[in-house]
């Protein structure tokens, strides 16, 4: 590996992805400010939702965490344990 410093789009790709990560952002809070009616009904429909609905709102992204650790402990089990 040598050190040299990045030329060319290498040393422009973080900061034009950080630029459009900022532009992506106020592009959405635009869109929320232009929506206020939308954004208050779906508040309302969340804040009004059964309890059950909230808990596997609140599960499912742990299982998606659960599902993803099991199949990459399936894909580097062949290659020897991982600590």
């Amino acid at each position: 590996m040598t050190n040299a410093p990045a030329s060319g789009w290498a040393r422009w790709r973080k900061p034009a992805g950080f630029v459009v990560g900022i532009l992506l952002i106020a592009a959405a809070i635009v869109v929320l400010a232009q929506s206020r009616d939308a954004l208050r009904e779906a508040t309302d429909a969340a804040v009004h939702a059964p309890v059950w609905i909230i808990g596997v709102m609140l599960l499912l992204p742990v299982g998606n965490a659960a599902v993803v650790a099991w199949s990459f402990q399936v894909l580097m089990s062949r290659f020897g344990r991982v600590p």
